[in-house]
């Protein structure tokens, strides 16, 4: 989006002096379903315009302000969907409008608005949309991704190109493939027509049924507290290995049994306080190869 700064610099710099407020995708009021419409007017080329005094009306739902001495302007409301957005003053009569779409709960950011007395024409040189969204339809194939304002109840969709777009979750790339109807994204795009969004910020929010879990590989059974090994068992206190069985508080070896304090050795039986050595038997203390159980510390030959 770097080549965006430069176009908005100027817009940016003079809402934080007029209390425009933080470019956030609820407008500066989350949940409440509040949408700005800001921007700034310049005389059309070939034109002497004063910007100041200048009514700024959204004809739906009816918001009303005036242009500063720098022609910049916000509103502020429960608009969303299609309207049209109004330039005019008495003493002039100046009059002059432009077809927006105003996303619900979110910002419309209009930079450069050229108005001409003479075609009654606005003509923004940005049209720049920011908002909470949920994802409506994907045709990943076709290049595009639908969504619609989290708080528009109307359900105006907006369709994501993909082409020009970067889809992430936190530092994660994305593909489009990676999405799923009714997933929840912040959208930070530019709009030629209003409804088209290119050049997006599309940036997955949290699911609330992601596993813990995420190795799409074949996934060992249930963690508890270590980390499963594909086609592993439980592992209780360390990791299980490729085909091994589960380690109580040691590690198990592949084709093992369970090591209760120990670890177990190939093809050995369980240790219960000690080590076993290769096919040995069960000892409290130390087996030796080939020999009997040892009680606490002897060993039978």
């Amino acid at each position: 989006m770097k080549h965006r700064i430069a176009q908005l610099a100027a817009l940016l710099v003079a809402c934080a002096a007029t209390s425009c407020g933080s470019i956030g995708a609820d407008g500066g009021q989350s949940g409440t379903g509040i949408s700005a419409v800001r921007g700034n007017v310049v005389a059309a080329a070939g034109t002497n315009l004063d910007v100041a005094g200048i009514r700024v009306i959204l004809t739906e739902p009816g918001l009303e302000t005036d242009t500063d001495t720098a022609g910049h302007f916000e509103l502020q409301g429960k608009a969303s969907g299609p309207s049209e957005l109004r330039f005019e003053r008495a003493r002039d009569g100046l009059s002059a409008s432009t077809e927006v779409v105003v996303p619900a709960g979110g910002v419309l950011e209009l930079a450069d608005i050229a108005l001409d007395p003479e075609s009654a024409q606005a003509h923004p040189s940005l049209r720049r949309v920011e908002f909470e969204g949920a994802v409506e339809a994907l045709d990943c194939a076709g290049g595009t991704i639908q969504v619609t304002a989290k708080e528009d109840e109307a359900g105006t969709v907006f369709t994501v190109e993909t082409a020009s777009a970067t889809i992430r979750h936190n530092d994660t790339v994305l593909q489009c493939s990676d999405l799923r109807v009714g997933d929840l994204v912040e959208i930070d795009a530019e709009t030629p027509d209003g409804v088209t969004l290119v050049n997006a910020d599309v940036v997955l929010e949290d699911r609330q049924d992601q596993p813990e879990d995420q190795n799409p590989g074949d996934d060992g059974d249930t963690q508890k507290g270590g980390m499963d090994e594909p086609n592993g068992n439980n592992g209780n206190d360390g990791m299980d290995e490729p085909n091994g069985n589960n380690g109580n508080d040691g590690m198990d070896e592949p084709n093992g049994n369970n090591g209760n304090d120990g670890m177990d050795e190939p093809n050995g039986n369980n240790g219960n306080d000690g080590v076993d050595e290769p096919h040995g038997d069960e000892g409290h203390g130390v087996d030796g190869p080939g020999g009997g159980n040892g009680q606490v510390s002897q060993k039978r030959g």
